[in-house]
């Protein structure tokens, strides 16, 4: 539920230009950036879009998390399914 008042992947940012983005990204930088693992990885922009949004496509503004790093960055430490 908390997920559709979100609104949708394209709505929040997350268009045809991120996914390049994010691709070149992984390839740059595949391993989380706090313990190393490749599995299951995520890029995180270090400032949210939703507090800079002029930052969304900049690549200084990303780095690779695992999903438990970036689970805990984003919603603060609780644990999410």
């Amino acid at each position: 539920m908390e997920d559709r008042a979100r609104g949708s992947r394209h709505v929040r940012g997350y268009d045809a230009e991120w996914v390049k983005l994010r691709a070149a990204h992984l390839a740059k930088h595949p391993a989380c950036a706090v313990c190393g693992t490749t599995a299951g990885v995520d890029v995180d922009h270090v400032q949210s879009i939703r507090e800079a949004p002029h930052r969304r496509l900049d690549p200084m503004n990303l780095r690779t998390l695992c999903r438990l790093h970036h689970n805990r960055k984003t919603h603060g430490g609780r644990h999410t399914p």
